[in-house]
């Protein structure tokens, strides 16, 4: 109580994440990797955070192993491709690739030139 008022006080971290569920829903616990591989400078960053806006959570955000991807590939575990069609579904022309890292649960974007045009 403050001066005689009632106040809940949430924690964050985890009022942030009950926020991503109830307005993102099925998206919230996707997790991706955002690469860059168009050469155009912070594409990655506008593109995650348009993934972070959708719902989705990015955990890393770098460069690709070259800037010479002119289409947006969406590389992901066999296990995950539920995940990477999401994603596909952001991007018109992206590509998807399964591909099976050891220790890799994850779902990797890898921006190409493409992405620049929308």
């Amino acid at each position: 109580y403050i001066g005689g008022i009632s106040y809940f006080i949430p924690y964050e971290s985890q009022m942030r994440q009950v926020v991503k569920e109830v307005f993102f829903g099925e998206n919230a616990n996707v997790k991706v990797a955002v690469l860059n591989g168009s050469g155009y400078a912070g594409l990655a960053s506008k593109v995650a955070e348009k993934l972070e806006e959708m719902g989705f959570t990015v955990v890393r955000v770098a460069n690709a192993d070259s800037f010479d991807y002119d289409t947006t590939t969406i590389i992901y575990p066999s296990d995950m491709r539920e995940y990477a069609e999401k994603l596909a579904k952001v991007f018109e022309s992206a590509r998807m690739q399964e591909e099976n890292a050891p220790g890799e649960d994850l779902t990797t974007i890898i921006v190409g030139k493409d992405a620049q045009r929308n």
